[in-house]
């Protein structure tokens, strides 16, 4: 059964660890678990280890041979135990265990498997990852859930728990506006945001809280460089990145985060973030530091943020007016150009009756073939060239004027969306719509006017040419 393998290796890795002691560098990662050691390598350790293992496989490096056989060697006095570079005590995962449910991964180090979340590429059915730990606590985030692996854990009776919509739009629009860290849909803030806060403070509870801070700050951050995270708001500031930090003050960052993440005005409120991160924080100080000033430090984005929105309420109306006015002449221009088609086409309505009357149809007697043909013609390309021209140039200027007002209303913080949707569609959309519309009749009117010529040559044909002629010269010149 492979929980029961799983678990087997899992003794077998700690066993492993306690040989090795501090000298084992663990990397434990999605595919594999590495056990690497590269100082304090002895005969002794070698027959420890290859009289331990039997899911891990014991490498000498840089040499292919089994382990066994190096041993031998070595007691032969064929190497010496100096030749050997380095060890590895390895498991593949693939390889170890062929079914594991709806066990996304799993890992024998928490570590590891919160270090090798960001590894994890976009899952395509919106599912929370699963990851199995042996003897670990069970958390759930937004996106991951932990799962403890023990004897009594059934592999076949873990399920998939579908991913929050409203998370996932979040998510997502957070990725759109944080593009310049190396974060992804599993690995960014709500990866590490808890869902239930009565859990004890254990190593790996903490150790979840300590990546909810690091990405928070990675995320607000202007870049980051070796040991320190460079934040520039009111004054530019540096602050310490440690191995191990207070989380005393999770809860307050993770409404500072809320806070953040919602879909009106996100710039505004990361600059306000940002600026008050830089009146709190002094330069150079660490994380710890940084968690005991988060209570104060969100009272105050709170405040700085009541003020924003107080002095753009005195704006407000204005602005609102301002934005109807820039509609209403976006909506005039396309209304205008609307107008221009309508007049076009009475005036070539027009023109045409002038030639009929005046030219055709009064002369008819004078008229050649080769001159109706060349009006025919002429009308033919100048239906087309006309027609082009206007639907180009109708189809450029909206997209110019459309560019115009969604620039003015990018520029606007306070106006709602649906309200701003209502003013694109009374003042954008609904007279493209009726541009489109007469665009339409002016492609119907030109056809149907080249339809009527055409009918009027045909006309003319029989009565100025002797038709069967015609056909006889047509079928000639074809042959």
């Amino acid at each position: 059964m492979s929980i029961v393998k799983i678990l087997d290796a899992y003794e077998e890795f700690q066993a492993i660890l306690f040989e090795v002691g501090n000298e084992g560098q663990v990397n434990d990662s999605l595919t594999d678990v590495n056990i690497e050691m590269k100082k304090d390598i002895s005969l002794e350790l070698l027959r420890k280890l290859s009289g331990l293992v039997k899911n891990f496989e014991v490498l000498c490096n840089p040499f292919p041979d089994d382990c066994d056989v190096i041993i031998d060697d070595l007691i032969n006095g064929e190497r010496e135990i100096n030749d050997i570079e380095s060890i590895s005590i390895l498991l593949e995962k693939n390889f170890f265990v062929d079914d594991i449910g709806e066990l996304d991964y799993y890992f024998f180090d928490f570590r590891s498997a919160l270090k090798s979340i960001e590894t994890i590429g976009k899952s395509k059915n919106g599912n929370k990852i699963n990851i199995g730990i042996p003897s670990n606590e069970f958390i759930e985030t937004d996106t991951l859930v932990f799962i403890s692996l023990n004897k009594e854990t059934n592999l076949s009776k873990i399920k998939k728990i579908s991913i929050d919509s409203i998370i996932d739009e979040n998510i997502n629009f957070y990725l759109s506006n944080n593009k310049k860290s190396n974060h992804s849909y599993y690995f960014n803030p709500y990866s590490f945001l808890i869902k239930e806060v009565s859990y004890d403070e254990t190593p790996f509870v903490k150790s979840v809280k300590m990546y909810f801070y690091n990405t928070m700050l990675d995320s607000l951050s202007d870049k980051k460089e070796d040991s320190l995270f460079i934040l520039r708001g009111e004054k530019s500031i540096s602050i310490l990145i440690d191995n191990d930090f207070q989380t005393d003050n999770y809860q307050d960052f993770i409404k500072i985060f809320s806070f953040l993440v919602s879909v009106q005005k996100y710039t505004e409120k990361y600059i306000i973030i940002k600026k008050v991160f830089s009146l709190y924080i002094l330069n150079k100080e660490d994380i710890t530091a940084l968690d005991q000033k988060l209570p104060d430090i969100r009272k105050t984005i709170n405040h700085y943020y009541d003020h924003y929105i107080e002095d753009n309420i005195k704006d407000f109306f204005r602005t609102k007016d301002q934005l109807l006015k820039e509609a209403m002449n976006v909506s005039k221009v396309i209304y205008e150009q609307t107008d221009k088609i309508n007049t076009s086409i009475v005036a070539s309505l027009l023109s045409i009756i002038i030639i009929f009357v005046t030219t055709l149809y009064r002369t008819m007697a004078d008229i050649t073939l080769t001159y109706f043909a060349s009006i025919l013609i002429i009308f033919v390309v100048f239906s087309l060239v006309y027609y082009y021209l206007m639907s180009n140039s109708s189809e450029k200027r909206y997209k110019l004027t459309k560019k115009q007002f969604e620039h003015f209303i990018n520029e606007v913080a306070l106006i709602q969306g649906k309200e701003i949707k209502k003013l694109k569609f009374t003042y954008l959309d609904a007279p493209y719509e009726e541009l489109k519309s007469t665009l339409k009749k002016l492609l119907y009117f030109l056809i149907i006017i080249n339809v009527l010529i055409i009918v009027s040559f045909i006309i003319f044909l029989f009565n100025k040419v002797d038709m069967l002629m015609l056909l006889v010269k047509i079928i000639y010149w074809l042959y």
